[in-house]
């Protein structure tokens, strides 16, 4: 919130579109609709947009590299099985270094199985 606070008179497009990016990942966590599965390609969409509002607090010390080797519309899982891990990997193995580095997300199949991977730098 601060970030948004701050971009207003310096960005407002910007702080509007962070409002909306919160506004959107907010609903999808008050979501009680669990039974029904989400297309892979929204899950991504929200985890984007979570890292999109990262980055403007972390700045360069936050990359994210996305290995997504399956077709992430055809694919269907729970609403926030990605976001959760994610915000871990940022928030314990970025945040604490001063010089920031790269959260990998690795998404593929495995023996007829979906499989995710997150890994930041830290243990």
């Amino acid at each position: 919130m601060n970030i948004i606070a701050s971009l207003i008179v310096v960005d407002p497009d910007l702080a509007e579109q962070l409002v909306e990016d919160l506004s959107e990942l907010f609903r999808a966590s008050l979501n009680d609709d669990s039974d029904h599965p989400v297309a892979l390609s929204e899950e991504l969409t929200l985890c984007r947009k979570y890292v999109n509002i990262e980055t403007l607090r972390l700045g360069d010390r936050l990359h994210v590299d996305w290995q997504v080797e399956i077709d992430e519309h055809e694919v269907k899982i729970p609403l926030l099985t990605l976001q959760p891990p994610l915000e871990n990997a940022i928030y314990h193995g970025i945040q604490p270094l001063p010089e920031g580095r790269v959260v990998t997300v690795r998404i593929g199949e495995e023996n007829g199985k979906l499989v995710v991977r997150s890994r930041n730098p830290l243990a």
